[in-house]
Formats: C-alpha cells, structure tokens, sequence
C-alpha cells in the first residue's frame, strides 16, 4: 500500500470538510495549505474509469471523514492501493498518470510536506506502478497463460507496440516447462540448481560430474564445471556486491538480512542484483548462445532436464529477462540504500552501481539491502 511517512500528530491538525462545489482540503498547524479537487474532476473521472469509480468516490469519503488518525490513514492507503493496482492494467502510461494524481490530489494533505506532490510524467508513473505491482502480476501471469493464453502482463501493454512485439517473441522462446521449473520453483522454494555455481543457492548443487577431469579453474579463481562456459558465467554473477529480497522463500528471507557470509546458509527465494553485474551477464549468455557450439555438458544431477548446459542457458535467459535489477536512484536518493528495481527485459544500457562496488572479492560478504530500502521513485515513498 502507499505508505506515507507522517509528521507528528501533536500541533498538526487536518480540517476536512466538503466544498460546495468540489473536494476542499485543508492542513491545519502553523502552515495551512488549502487543495481543491473541484467534483467536476471526480465525476469526470468516474465517467472515465467507470471500474475505479466506487473506490475513487470511497477514498473522497474517506479523506472527508473525523474518524481518528490513524484509522483514517489505514483506510486511505488501503483505498488508494486498490486503486492504483487496477490502474495499473489500463492500456496507456496516460490513463495511469490520470489517476495516480488524482488520487494524490485526493491524498495530498496526508503527505507530511503539505505541499503539491511533483507532477510525474506518465512514463515515470509507468514506472513507479511497475515497481509496485508487475512482480506479482508477473508471477500470476506464468501460472495463468497456459489456460488464458494471455501473451503479456496486462500492466506492460502500456510500454506500446514494438515492446510488445518484443516480449511476446522473447517470452515464446521460454517454453513453459522451462519456466515453470525454474522461475517458478523459486516461489516455491525449491531451488533449481546446474553446476557448481548456478542457481539460488550454489551451496546445495548436486553436480557429481563436475569433478576430476570435469572441472577447471573458472576466471574468478573459483572452480567451475568444465563445460562450454555458463558454470563460469554464473560463478561471476555471484560476486555482485550487493543483492536485495524481491520474492522472500516460505521461511522468510528477512532472517538473514544485512551482511552475510558467502557460506551462509538460507539464501533462498527470488534475489535482485546491480542492473550492472546482470547485464554482463545477459551479455555472456547472448554470446554463449550464439556461439554455434552444442551445448550438451550434463552435470549429472538426477534432474536431466535441468542439468544440461542448453537447458540452463535457456532457463538463465528467462530469469533474467523477468526479474527486476537494482539501479542507483538520481540524486538526492529519498532512502538510506539509494537504489530502485528496475525492469530491463533484456534491454541493458552499460551503468555503474552508484556508491557502492558491482562486485566483490570471492571471500568478501554480500550486503543484502532490505526490499523496504529499495525506493521505488525518486520523490515517492515506498508503497
């Protein structure tokens, strides 16, 4: 939900009361700020949005309501929440705009500032709801599409034609089993591994061919399975510097979060890393891929599917092109890590990691960035 930070109760009074032709809103305490959301505006967008109307007309009432602070905050977030997901799945980046701030005129004099919220174009907003809402529309997408035959997440539509065009010729290479076994089994906790070093957590891999002459010194010092590359590969990906929760395990991620050893156990679930260190990555695969070599090594693990090198490039592709990466936020950062998720879908632009080092020294611990630290938009607090 939208989660505002509050200014404290005490000499902040709200006076909330109904215009006579519109939505009058004003702070109380040593600054008063009045907003207006003339009713016209409301009943225009009820006409526009006729599935958000009862929510919208409810969150008006809400923010006119005498009911204690906190519940009424409770109620406003809550209401606002519902909105925005359902905006989420309109067909253009305007629609979402439209009503993102009407909901934040609606809102604005909750916000501790008591000033305007910055006017966010409608590709920022696209944005802002993609890092809210497309993890898990993502997830329920993969579960779904083989029944609805729905070719997108409803929420990207809105990036246009030629991306759409793109994901659906990229996300078709990803055949169903692929993904279901691999992305899938990591919100189920079950952690599909290939080699040595790939997979969510290499520790527990089971590759009894990679041994003797089946093994060799990968280009980070660590040993890697003799194959056409991709242990190697993965054994690089490792060494970011720093990685973040997006998809907790059933046991919950956030008992080890912070600094951890890299022969901690518990490392499960769905991890994002520096948008950097991801796309060298997706560049050592596209070069792996298309290299004209069969890529047939089998690390003998029991599951044969998983355990050849073509199936795990395959599997390594559609991970990456699904799941977010973290990206440093423009000055000034409104969170102590300074970063955001970021959709790539393949599509990487050469970058650094901010402040932070993309990688470490195979010995060195990983910081592990709390999601909540992980800002969402620049100006915008995290939902």
């Amino acid at each position: 939900m939208v989660r505002y930070h509050f200014a404290p109760i005490l000499g902040l009074v709200f006076l909330i009361f109904p215009g006579a032709t519109g939505l009058h809103l004003q702070s109380g305490g040593d600054k008063k700020e009045t907003f207006w959301v003339p009713q016209k505006s409301i009943d225009a967008f009820a006409a526009d949005f006729p599935d958000l109307a009862p929510d919208m007309y409810r969150l008006v009432e809400a923010s006119k309501s005498s009911s204690l602070f906190r519940t009424k905050t409770s109620l406003l977030t809550g209401l606002s929440e519902s909105i925005l997901r359902k905006a989420f799945d309109l067909p253009t980046s305007a629609q979402k705009a439209m009503v993102y701030h009407l909901v934040n005129e609606v809102t604005t004099p909750m916000l501790m500032s008591m000033e305007e919220p910055a006017r966010l174009t409608a590709h920022e907003v696209q944005e802002l709801l993609e890092q809210r809402f497309l993890g898990s529309e993502i997830e329920e997408w993969l579960q779904t599409a083989p029944t609805t035959g729905a070719t997108m997440p409803l929420g990207l539509v809105a990036r246009g034609q030629e991306f759409q065009a793109r994901f659906e010729q990229t996300s078709s290479t990803c055949h169903y089993s692929v993904v279901t076994e691999g992305v899938s089994s990591y919100l189920k906790n079950r952690n599909p591994t290939y080699g040595l070093h790939c997979g969510a957590s290499p520790l527990d891999a089971t590759a009894p061919n990679c041994k003797g002459v089946n093994i060799t010194m990968g280009t980070t010092g660590e040993l890697v399975c003799k194959d056409h590359g991709l242990d190697d590969l993965c054994a690089h990906h490792d060494l970011r510097a720093f990685d973040a929760v997006f998809v907790p395990n059933e046991i919950s991620d956030f008992q080890v979060l912070g600094w951890h050893q890299p022969e901690d156990p518990g490392l499960h679930g769905v991890r994002t890393q520096p948008c950097e260190v991801d796309r060298q990555f997706w560049q050592g695969l596209k070069d792996l891929h298309e290299s004209g070599q069969t890529l047939d090594f089998y690390d003998g693990q029991p599951d044969t599917f998983q355990g050849v090198e073509a199936t795990a490039v395959e599997a390594s592709f559609c991970y990456l092109f699904l799941i977010p990466c973290l990206e440093p936020t423009p000055a000034p950062a409104y969170t102590s890590s300074g970063l955001k998720w970021s959709f790539k879908f393949g599509q990487y632009a050469p970058s650094d990691c901010g402040s932070r080092e993309c990688y470490r020294h195979p010995r060195e611990a990983v910081e592990v960035v709390r999601p909540d630290e992980v800002e969402i938009h620049p100006g915008v607090t995290l939902f």
